[in-house]
């Protein structure tokens, strides 16, 4: 709407408007000129509205902005959680993959082929867990479960070794 616009015509477009159309525009009505305001008023009072249905209606308005914005920062939250949550899930299967191959080589003695042999299997092994446990993964894969789901992998890779040396 212009400034120059007569009062006629802002009564008319507000009559056109619904009820919270005009309580939204009730709420910025410093922006509006004098005119448009006096305007707003009048409707707002035709329609049984005063300054205390305006207010109520501006506090329920910055409530639900303020819990848009939260439930926005708590899914940010979340997601960057999530995503700690698989990096030390990857870190920690790496590990344990290297752990039970510097384990295995150390015991075994093994010649520097097996042992580049053995770090590349155990690490490709490694990232299919992690991967295999990243596709599944839940509210119930939790850091204390990834722990043993390790422990039974690196349990798993010294079973390997241990039956490669015997045969």
């Amino acid at each position: 709407m212009t400034s120059l616009q007569r009062p006629s015509d802002f009564r008319q477009t507000y009559s056109q408007m619904s009820t919270e159309e005009l309580l939204r525009l009730a709420a910025q009505k410093d922006t509006l000129v004098d005119a448009a305001q006096k305007e707003l008023n009048a409707e707002l009072s035709r329609r049984g509205g005063n300054t205390a249905v305006v207010e109520a209606y501006a506090k329920q308005e910055e409530r639900e902005d303020n819990l848009e914005k939260q439930a926005k920062q708590d899914e940010k939250l979340r997601r960057r959680r999530v995503r700690l949550a698989h990096f030390y899930r990857l870190a920690l299967f790496m590990g344990t993959a290297i752990l039970t191959t510097l384990a295995a080589i150390f015991l075994f003695k093994m010649s520097p082929d097996a042992a580049q042999l053995m770090t590349t299997i155990s690490l490709n092994l490694a990232l299919a867990l992690f991967f295999l446990t990243f596709a599944i993964s839940g509210k119930w894969l939790t850091f204390r479960r990834s722990v043993y789901i390790a422990a039974l992998f690196s349990l798993g890779l010294f079973a390997m070794v241990i039956w490669i040396v015997i045969r």
